[in-house]
């Protein structure tokens, strides 16, 4: 029986080496070194929101503190609180109806009760500061429960893949447990091969331990390189936004010069077109003038024609006249010398 416990120990060991590995597996899942995680202080998740944390509790200490009123704490929820007005700083508080306070029993009565109305007034103050802070600290918590339930969502996926896992585990275990019944079986007939069975499990146990511990070496390397990744890329995040911005900006200003040269070019258009429609005014008007100087023109050509032809009729006559005049001019000289040459013609 000692000789069974002995030869099957080292399955027992293979079988407690897998339970380790799997608690390692476990913790390695939930270890520090993974993706990153929200560290959240512990709290109980079961809160009553229906109630407002004993503030309007008429046996709360601190409603028994704020009953006297020179005993409000000196910081509120952001590290401000209403400082008590020094009532009796200036004297007698004087009203209209009544005059000084300490002048009757009245007016004490009026000033207790306006005391009473500041310290209410600071009452008031301070525990509509402290519900501010217990609706704050409430919403606090609202968001930690949400990671929670996500990590928590989140451990139970791991779990059913451990489970998965130790389910094949298991049948892994099985069917050694069945190649150890064989070899039971066969032990009877050579404990020299069932020896040296014990030691190849040895050696593969050996073996098994060598690679769990380079599978931990590998992960610790890896979530050593994630996190100097993580850290580059939010470096080359900050970087890219920094340049991000400044192309933003730099577009920003591209586009003020575009609507600028926008505005001065509508303008140079508005100044083009009233030059243009002055130029066209100014060529019309040039046009009629050169209309009106060809049309005086003509006329001026017309009449030179006319005088062009009065003159030559006149030339004409004048021709005319001189001839007959020079013939006048021939017959007298004529005349005048056959007088002198003939006597008789006297």
């Amino acid at each position: 029986m000692e000789t069974t416990n002995n030869r099957l120990s080292p399955l027992r060991r293979m079988k407690n080496a897998l339970k380790k590995k799997d608690l390692f597996a476990d913790r390695d899942y939930l270890s520090p070194l993974d993706a990153p995680q929200l560290n959240l202080p512990r709290f109980e998740t079961q809160l009553e929101m229906h109630k407002t944390n004993g503030l309007f509790d008429p046996l709360t200490p601190d409603r028994r503190v704020v009953s006297n009123p020179d005993s409000i704490p000196d910081d509120g929820v952001n590290g401000t609180s209403p400082q008590p007005q020094n009532v009796d700083s200036n004297g007698p508080e004087w009203t209209s109806a009544v005059g000084h306070a300490n002048t009757g029993k009245s007016g004490r009565v009026i000033h207790n009760l306006q005391e009473d109305i500041a310290r209410l007034k600071r009452d008031l103050s301070l525990y509509r500061s402290r519900a501010e802070e217990a609706h704050h600290t409430n919403e606090t918590l609202k968001e930690q429960i949400l990671n929670i339930g996500e990590r928590l969502r989140n451990s139970e996926q791991s779990n059913e893949t451990n489970l998965a896992s130790i389910a094949r585990k298991d049948r892994k275990i099985e069917e050694l447990r069945l190649e150890v019944q064989n070899e039971k079986e066969r032990r009877v007939r050579a404990e020299a091969e069932t020896s040296k069975v014990n030691q190849l499990m040895s050696e593969e146990q050996d073996e098994f331990h060598r690679k769990t511990a380079e599978l931990q070496e590998s992960t610790n390397h890896y979530s050593a390189q994630y996190e100097a990744l993580s850290k580059a890329s939010l470096r080359e995040r900050s970087d890219m936004q920094r340049k991000l911005k400044g192309v933003r900006d730099e577009i920003s200003a591209l586009r003020e010069q575009a609507e600028k040269k926008e505005e001065e070019q509508e303008r140079l258009d508005a100044l083009v077109d009233h030059q243009n429609q002055e130029v066209e005014a100014e060529t019309k008007r040039i046009k009629g003038i050169f209309d009106a100087y060809e049309s005086y023109k003509t006329a001026r050509d017309n009449e030179f024609q006319e005088l062009l032809e009065k003159a030559r009729h006149n030339q004409a006559t004048v021709d005319a006249a001189v001839a007959s005049m020079k013939e006048a001019e021939d017959k007298m000289k004529w005349t005048m010398s056959v007088k002198k040459n003939i006597e008789w013609s006297e």
